[in-house]
């Protein structure tokens, strides 16, 4: 008799367990909101002559855009209910590079909003006609990114780096496209 109770108070237990978390998510609607930007690069930098070697030439730079979780009107209507946001995609891409073939950048980053991601040394010219897609995947920046966002809702993102090359100016831009998951609860 003793067990039958116990049986089915446990039996209780776990319907009532399996129910709020059915509940749960009947209050929950996913936004699936994928973030296109890209940071436009123009540079102008000076040939520094050196007696007896090639003409090469640095220049930093930098670039900031900002994106919002309001661009999305099913998140606008909700800011207050952002339960969870997941980041499921980071690449960029080098696109629009107008300058000689022998231009890279170096010492590049990305900073979103805090957290900074170093980009490799490329050759611009090479990225651009490949098409190359760099992936960001390290979880735990990309969680702290996610985090940062659910928070204040906008983010900006700086990159900056170095131009190094036989040139006097380039163009190019760095496209950044991050897909999300928005997770709003609305009880």
């Amino acid at each position: 008799m003793k067990l039958r109770t116990n049986l089915t108070l446990l039996l209780l237990v776990a319907i009532t367990i399996f129910s709020c978390d059915e509940i749960d998510k009947l209050t929950e609607f996913k936004v699936e909101q994928d973030f296109d930007t890209t940071l436009n690069i123009d540079t102008a930098v000076t040939k520094e002559a050196k007696p007896q070697a090639k003409s090469t030439a640095e220049g930093s730079w930098s670039e900031e855009v900002t994106i919002d979780l309001k661009d999305n009107d099913d998140v606008s209507e909700n800011l207050d209910l952002i339960e969870e946001v997941a980041i499921n995609g980071l690449t960029y891409e080098i696109i629009n590079y107008n300058g000689p073939d022998d231009v890279a950048i170096t010492n590049t980053q990305i900073d979103f909003g805090g957290t900074v991601i170093t980009i490799e040394d490329t050759n611009l010219k090479t990225a651009d006609d490949n098409g190359t897609l760099f992936t960001i995947d390290d979880a735990a920046k990309l969680g702290t990114i996610a985090n940062k966002l659910k928070t204040d809702k906008t983010m900006t993102i700086t990159a900056s780096g170095d131009v190094a090359g036989e040139t006097t100016s380039v163009t190019f831009g760095i496209k950044l496209h991050m897909e999300t998951t928005i997770t709003i609860d609305v009880i």
